[in-house]
């Protein structure tokens, strides 16, 4: 966690530190396991005010991982549901963009095995988010997408006889897992101009060096 009262300070007398670190994430995270299924919660603040920050203060989430259903079939279900309160305040005289979300997705999965070295996977599944603010208090809006598609995978590998002691190796592999996904989503852009662009990519590539996105 870093919290500054002024960033310049590290800016002009530990140089090395602000180059990598010029805008800081903090953030705090608990999370419950079971057999199959997390349950968490997940904390993103802003202790300083010269930087922007998507705030999530703090979002509730459940996670059902990949679960057989529909016993022989080799159909596996999963899905994830969550509660979010989203805030990203603005460096200058802008607005404050605020957003109260829920989000629920459930979805199906079959992996089918045409050969021993790919698995090819078609999916199929709906969310549905609810978003309590909208831009210029346009009142509560939700919208349903439906998506169906597959994932692709293939497998290759290959053995060296490499031999080395020291460090305790015999033999190499190199594996190779080439992966395709496509998703076909109907209406994807639905909501556009209601729904605050806040969640964003938090780190992007900037002149060679990671920092997050504005």
């Amino acid at each position: 966690m870093y919290w500054w009262s002024d960033s310049n300070v590290l800016r002009d007398f530990r140089q090395n530190q602000w180059q990598n670190n010029q805008l800081p994430d903090n953030f705090v995270e608990a999370d419950q396991r079971d057999e199959n299924f997390i349950v968490s919660t997940f904390v993103r603040y802003r202790p300083n005010d010269f930087e922007l920050v998507q705030q999530r203060l703090p979002e509730t989430r459940f996670d059902l991982m990949p679960t057989p259903v529909f016993n022989g079939t080799g159909i596996f279900q999963e899905g994830q549901a969550s509660y979010v309160q989203l805030i990203q305040q603005s460096l200058t005289a802008g607005p404050t963009l605020h957003s109260n979300r829920f989000d629920a997705y459930y979805g199906w999965r079959r992996p089918i095995n045409p050969t021993s070295w790919m698995t090819i996977t078609p999916v199929v599944g709906g969310r549905i988010t609810n978003y309590q603010d909208t831009l210029n208090d346009q009142g509560q809006f939700t919208r349903f997408l439906g998506q169906v598609g597959f994932d692709a995978n293939m497998r290759s590998y290959g053995v060296w006889s490499y031999s080395n002691p020291t460090w305790g190796i015999q033999g190499l592999r190199h594996v190779m897992t080439p992966i395709l996904m496509y998703r076909y989503i109907p209406d994807a852009q639905q909501g556009t101009g209601k729904i605050p662009v806040i969640d964003q990519d938090v780190y992007k590539r900037q002149g060679g060096r990671r920092s997050p996105a504005p």
